[in-house]
This record gives structure tokens, C-alpha cells and sequence, in this order.
């Protein structure tokens, strides 16, 4: 049993930070390839019953918080790109609290 609980947390850990990689690629270059891609992997998290309750309602909140992206135009000037990067970031130190 502990071997397949240990396998369960290696995978749990690995797609999160898949999920982070993404993410973090997202706020770097604007990619929504990523920002997708970083969705579908905490849409993961959240959806695995195997995984912790604040780590799956964190990644519940970040699959909202993605899926919102798509229903937003590309920002065309750069204070519209600063003002969502700081929602985000703002967002991000409300999720760590």
C-alpha cells in the first residue's frame, strides 16, 4: 500500500509541476498554448480524488482563472498586458495564503 501511495504522490507532483512549467511559460511569453495546457494539467489535480483537498481547490481555482483567458481578447498594448500580469500576480499571492 505505502508503494502505491508513493506512486500516486511522485505522479501528483510531477504534474503539478507540469502545471507550474506552463503556467510560468504563460507569464513570461503571453503563449496561450501554454496557459491551456497548464489548465488541463490542474483540471488534472483538481479532478484526482488521490490528491489533497487545498491543493485541489488551488487547482480548481487556477483552471478558472485560465479559463477565463480564453474567453478574453489577446491584450494589443502593453498596459492592458501589464494590468492582467498584475490580476495574476495579485491572484497568485491570494492562492498562497
Amino acid at each position: 500500500m505505502g508503494s502505491r501511495s508513493h506512486i500516486s504522490a511522485s505522479h501528483t507532483s510531477l504534474v503539478l509541476a507540469g502545471a507550474l512549467a506552463h503556467l510560468s511559460r504563460y507569464l513570461e511569453h503571453r503563449c496561450r498554448r501554454s496557459a491551456s495546457l497548464a489548465a488541463m494539467l490542474f483540471e488534472q489535480l483538481a479532478s484526482d480524488t488521490g490528491t489533497e483537498e487545498h491543493l485541489r481547490t488551488q487547482a480548481s481555482q487556477w483552471v478558472e482563472l485560465l479559463d477565463d483567458l480564453d474567453a478574453r481578447p489577446t491584450p494589443v498594448h502593453a498596459g492592458a498586458v501589464v494590468d492582467w500580469a498584475e490580476k495574476v500576480e495579485a491572484s497568485i499571492r491570494r492562492g498562497l495564503k
